[in-house]
């Protein structure tokens, strides 16, 4: 995953106002076990587009693995309420 890294990285740097990027970047730490840095990009791209569904669902399996339920509840409920027809993710 380190060339999928730094080409994360290397978009982030042309454009560091996309979402997306840190989305991206926060999948790419999650796979290689980076849990809480995966939270700091998910939370990033949070900042940059508070609709972003798939982030709140990733951080919400993260924070779920990382501590349980708690702060999970949160991130899931708050992908349903933007876009309720994304359930069965």
């Amino acid at each position: 995953m380190n060339n999928a890294n730094t080409d994360f990285d290397r978009a982030i740097e042309i454009n560091p106002r996309r979402a997306g990027f840190y989305f991206n970047r926060g999948v790419a730490r999650h796979t290689e076990g980076d849990l809480k840095d995966a939270i700091a990009h998910y939370d990033r791209a949070l900042e940059l587009d508070p609709r972003f569904v798939g982030a709140y669902i990733n951080r919400g399996n993260v924070r779920l693995a990382l501590s349980g339920c708690g702060r999970a509840i949160g991130d899931f409920s708050q992908a349903i309420a933007l876009d309720p027809g994304r359930a069965e993710n």
